[in-house]
């Protein structure tokens, strides 16, 4: 079996939908792709903006990995996804060839990353007071208390459950300064394959093996012969 490879991408999206969802899940965000992506559906998203404001509560913004939003902008109530470089881990000097039966009897060659990466990702919230500070924290909570978590699949706007990777969660930070409250929350991938597998080879039909004979050599100049029959 392929081992999962990942790409930056998809990460960053799993992260920031993961969160981004948990605020939909609690009327403080509309769902952007609940609509079209056209005039009509930007009307629409507009008026369900506003629906939650008239409604009493405050709109909590997200922003995604190298989103354009200001990263020292002090704004009510936002919340911006970054990612430092994150550092290799030690798996080998050299790239891993696998071979991976596509058919009966017929294999490809995949060249996989030479090492395992562990990534570090960081929320940094502003809240327009003490009340918007707790819900946050608290829906970050919520939204991170599994281990694993599904891919964020693009294409279809949803997660796939047939791909995921761990999530570690560290302790948050208050760095809050006078009247604005600012906190920071914290996230480790650990121990992942970052990239795409790139085939190299065809190997074609590879033969089954019928006999395996084993020399050992003896001594004086006579040789032992042992034949394995499979």
């Amino acid at each position: 079996m392929m081992p999962s490879i990942f790409s930056l991408e998809e990460i960053d999206r799993t992260i920031f939908n993961t969160f981004r969802l948990k605020l939909v899940e609690y009327g403080y965000l509309p769902d952007c792709n609940a609509y079209p992506n056209d005039a009509t559906g930007d009307l629409a998203y507009k008026a369900a903006y506003q629906a939650i404001k008239t409604g009493g509560k405050e709109i909590i913004e997200i922003f995604g990995v190298g989103n354009t939003e200001s990263k020292d902008e002090l704004a009510s109530n936002t919340i911006v996804l970054d990612r430092d470089a994150g550092k290799a881990n030690v798996r080998g000097m050299w790239e891993t060839n696998v071979a991976l039966e596509i058919s009966e009897g017929v294999y490809n060659l995949y060249r996989l990353p030479s090492s395992t990466r562990t990534l570090n990702y960081s929320f940094k919230t502003t809240s327009s007071g003490a009340k918007y500070d707790r819900i946050i924290t608290e829906l970050f909570y919520e939204a991170f208390n599994l281990n694993t978590y599904p891919t964020w699949d693009s294409v279809a706007k949803n997660f796939n459950t047939s791909k995921s990777f761990e999530i570690v969660v560290d302790n948050d930070q208050d760095i809050s300064i006078p009247e604005i409250f600012v906190r920071g929350f914290y996230i480790k991938v650990p121990d992942i394959l970052v990239g795409t597998p790139n085939s190299t080879v065809s190997l074609g039909v590879v033969p089954s093996i019928n006999e395996v004979t084993l020399e050992q050599e003896a001594s004086g100049d006579d040789n032992s012969k042992l034949t394995l029959i499979i």
